[in-house]
């Protein structure tokens, strides 16, 4: 899709437009839920882009302190949504926290890895890239 609309072809709503899936048993455990929350939340990062990116521009470690904050807050949310008495609830709510924990943690990991590779080839003074789309 992101291909497709770099190359100007934006995306059509097709309201009327059917799709069937075949969805495998295992593949509806909670746990099976739950890694696909953790993979949404870091593909999130690749669709939408850098969290906090206008921070980033102007201070790195700004944002990575900000990054590394959010990761400790939406871990600490995590927890507490575990707690939630109401099942259907408990369910909503960790899966929506274990995306955005998934999320902040590759926007640390990927910053890590560019931070690295740019010390590996270039020293330690030369700019990070964006992330790709």
């Amino acid at each position: 899709m992101r291909q497709l609309r770099s190359k100007g072809f934006p995306p059509i709503y097709a309201p009327s437009a059917r799709v069937a899936h075949r969805i495998e048993p295992e593949r509806t455990t909670e746990a099976a839920l739950f890694r696909r929350a953790l993979q949404s939340g870091r593909g999130t990062l690749h669709v939408v882009g850098m969290p906090e990116a206008m921070l980033l521009e102007k201070s790195r470690a700004a944002w990575q302190l900000r990054i590394a904050s959010n990761v400790a807050i939406s871990a600490l949310q995590l927890l507490a949504a575990t707690l939630e008495p109401e099942e259907r609830l408990r369910f909503n709510k960790v899966f929506g926290r274990a995306v955005t924990l998934a999320k902040n943690l590759e926007a640390l990991r990927w910053f890590v890895r560019k931070a690295l590779d740019r010390v590996r080839t270039h020293g330690a003074t030369s700019a990070l890239p964006e992330p790709a789309e």
